[in-house]
């Protein structure tokens, strides 16, 4: 993927994690987002694990020890009733998944399921997501919104 940049994020006490983002995303709160992309990061991680397993090597080349991109947080086109402009959403990628939507192969949806699959189980119902054509989206359904 292109113009990706790579930062430290200190997301709490003690707490600092790297996080890859395109440029131009906008991330006010990464306290929030940051404890969401940390267990997402954590989900590829064991996902890639349990393929090398089942392959008996490596997964494919461009799964191989990759972290996710965050693609939008507050930034971007999104439904009035977005969690995004509250900084409660996320959306992820990997690197490769750069370019048409048509070319992300079946193989990768899969793999890109069990990723969100985990994620949810890593998040212990505090979040909810969905594989979308060039991404998945993410978001914290543990944090309420309070309509004044």
């Amino acid at each position: 993927m292109k113009d990706v940049i790579t930062q430290m994020w200190h997301i709490g006490p003690g707490d600092t994690i790297p996080v890859s983002t395109k440029r131009g995303v906008i991330l006010p709160n990464r306290s929030r987002t940051g404890q969401m992309h940390r267990i997402y990061q954590q989900a590829v991680r064991d996902i890639m694990r349990e393929i090398e397993e089942e392959e008996e090597g490596k997964p494919p080349v461009p799964w191989n020890s990759e972290d996710p991109v965050i693609t939008s947080g507050r930034d971007g086109e999104h439904s009035s009733a977005s969690r995004h402009y509250i900084d409660c959403a996320l959306d992820e990628r990997l690197k490769h998944w750069d370019g048409d939507p048509g070319s992300i192969s079946d193989k990768d949806r899969e793999i890109a399921q069990r990723i969100l699959n985990r994620f949810l189980f890593l998040g212990d119902n505090q979040y909810w997501g969905v594989v979308e054509k060039t991404h998945t989206h993410i978001e914290d359904r543990g944090f309420k919104i309070v309509k004044r």
